[in-house]
């Protein structure tokens, strides 16, 4: 399988995703840190239109040519890039499909496809049982945030903002240093968790996640999803902490925790 990164020499996707992942441990200080939330290490900047298009085009030939009737190859094309463009959104694959003008089944393909080769995480919905709780979504998320800014900015959109990244960026790190099911919980009323682990005994340990410090500690989403699950471990992960390492959440004990803190534990 040819390579699918950005330039000729550059690493496969799940390499890149630890690639990511130890730049990220190995920022001390938050300007830098933001900087690289900006622009991940699969692109050096948000301009690099270049390098971004030639890994596109590798991604296409790996998952599309050859694949796929050649007269569904174009529209298939169309459908990868709005997928990629809307990375951190819930996945409305009959809408790609319109877009392409391909099948529903065929984009689904191309979706497991690209999830199987890890260009592509899928979080799908934790659903224990209870009526509260919403299964319909699915949301795919890019290796890596600069990935996402380049598809973004690919089709003339706005770049995603700070608080998206960090998403992005909290779940590959989940995903590399603690390679466990991932997935979203997401309750009626609105209140959203969006990486969860479920665990043996009935356990769900959960990550809220804060694009800043601990000062933008939201302890509504844990209280729901306790109400529902009240075993588990709580986590607010934060790219940087500058305040206490401990919280609570309506008398629930929530850990502050930072990559590097996930990467100790």
């Amino acid at each position: 399988m040819k390579d699918s990164s950005p330039g000729t020499a550059s690493p496969n996707p799940p390499a890149l995703a630890r690639s990511f992942v130890n730049a990220l441990l190995k920022t001390h200080t938050s300007p830098a840190r933001a900087g690289l939330l900006r622009a991940g290490t699969a692109l050096p900047s948000a301009d690099s239109a270049p390098a971004f298009e030639a890994w596109l085009e590798s991604i296409v030939d790996n998952h599309i040519r050859g694949q796929f009737q050649r007269s569904k190859e174009e529209g298939m094309a169309v459908a990868l890039r709005r997928l990629f463009a809307g990375s951190g959104e819930s996945i409305q694959l009959t809408r790609l499909a319109a877009e392409g003008g391909v099948t529903r089944l065929t984009v689904t393909k191309l979706v497991d496809s690209l999830a199987v080769a890890g260009v592509i995480h899928i979080s799908k919905a934790f659903h224990g049982g209870h009526a509260r709780e919403l299964t319909q979504f699915h949301y795919a998320y890019l290796l890596d945030p600069g990935l996402v800014t380049a598809a973004r900015a690919s089709l003339g959109l706005d770049s995603p903002t700070h608080t998206v990244l960090w998403e992005h960026a909290a779940v590959t790190v989940l995903r590399v240093l603690r390679p466990q099911p991932l997935q979203y919980w997401w309750e009626r009323k609105g209140a959203r968790i969006p990486c969860v682990c479920p665990a043996d005994n009935g356990r769900v340990h959960a990550f809220v996640l804060g694009a800043d410090d601990a000062a933008s500690f939201d302890p509504e989403p844990f209280r729901a999803l306790r109400v529902l699950h009240p075993m588990g471990s709580n986590f607010f992960f934060v790219p940087d902490n500058t305040g206490p390492e401990e919280r609570e959440a309506f008398d629930l004990p929530v850990r502050v925790i930072t990559p590097a803190g996930l990467a100790a534990l």
